[in-house]
């Protein structure tokens, strides 16, 4: 894994602690870019995209964020039943 890609996901993470989750999933989106392999990237972008309310994009990212948010909370965000989980 690239120094780069470790820095972006670290920026990423510092920038979504300020709330600054649209700004921390543009860094996310650069680790992952510089280094598509990089798990600890994508569920950082997965988790900034839920806290956005993107939760369909953020399942395609990691399905251990949908797995967070268990089946109550994934039938209250998917009323027609297509939770991605």
């Amino acid at each position: 894994m690239s120094d780069d890609s470790v820095s972006h996901t670290e920026r990423g993470r510092s920038l979504a602690r300020d709330g600054r989750l649209e700004e921390a999933v543009a860094e996310y989106q650069e680790a992952i870019r510089l280094h598509p392999g990089d798990a600890r990237a994508f569920r950082a972008l997965g988790g900034a995209l839920n806290r956005l309310g993107r939760r369909i994009a953020a399942c395609a990212f990691t399905r251990a964020t949908c797995a967070a948010y268990g089946p109550a909370r994934n039938r209250r965000a998917y009323p027609d039943g297509d939770s991605p989980s």
